[in-house]
């Protein structure tokens, strides 16, 4: 049951807009019963059952509607950016040179800016996709992820071996299987119930600020 309710807690925060949507039609729905029941001018007292259905269907339609339009403009930016996210690291690896330029150089601080902005944009399951990406790329140490949001991230079995994540934000991210050794977790959003999940957690600075041996 409590497994349950909490894949339930995570779609719906997953999809806040229309979770929103459909609570507004509800309220709406159940206040235009409410009034054509009590005023006599809206012509509905004494309806039937049927009527009242025909008249929450009418009022359901282009609430929906409008919530689902909103909702898939919000997808579409969302792969939108994540697409022009991956094709300008892309770039960034091929012709600056990223993996191999140096800790303070100009195209360190691009990658580490477009990764933080987009991580802001995205959903959990685009979140993955991107840190997924950053370690195939072998940009995991590379990239300064301290305060990053990556909430609800998939990161199961991910190596993420010296990152620095350090005030980062990874509540309810799946961290089960993952190689923690050596991560700076100094003050980052986790429990400890996440972390115990990890395949290893050799030399990491937990966010309570001791050292993992």
């Amino acid at each position: 049951m409590r497994r349950r309710l909490s894949i339930w807690r995570q779609y719906i925060l997953r999809h806040r807009a229309l979770s929103k949507g459909i609570v507004i039609a509800l309220v709406v729905s159940i206040a235009a019963i409410v009034a054509g029941y009590h005023l006599n001018w809206t012509g509905f007292q004494g309806r039937t059952l049927w009527d009242w259905l025909n008249l929450l269907g009418v009022l359901a339609i282009p609430v929906v509607v409008g919530v689902g339009t909103a909702w898939l403009s919000t997808e579409q930016a969302r792969e939108a950016a994540l697409h022009r996210y991956l094709d300008k690291m892309a770039d960034l690896l091929l012709s600056e040179n990223l993996r191999e330029s140096k800790t303070n150089a100009e195209v360190r601080a691009v990658a580490r800016t477009r990764t933080w902005t987009v991580l802001r944009l995205l959903d959990p399951d685009r979140r993955s996709i991107l840190f997924a990406f950053l370690a195939e790329s072998e940009l995991i140490n590379i990239i300064d992820l301290s305060k990053a949001d990556l909430s609800g991230a998939n990161l199961s079995g991910a190596d993420l071996r010296g990152a620095d994540l350090h005030g980062a934000n990874l509540s309810n991210a799946d961290l089960r299987g993952a190689n923690l050794d050596g991560l700076n977790l100094l003050a980052a959003n986790v429990t400890m119930a996440q972390l115990l999940q990890a395949k290893s957690l050799e030399g990491t600075i937990m966010p309570n600020k001791s050292q993992s041996s």
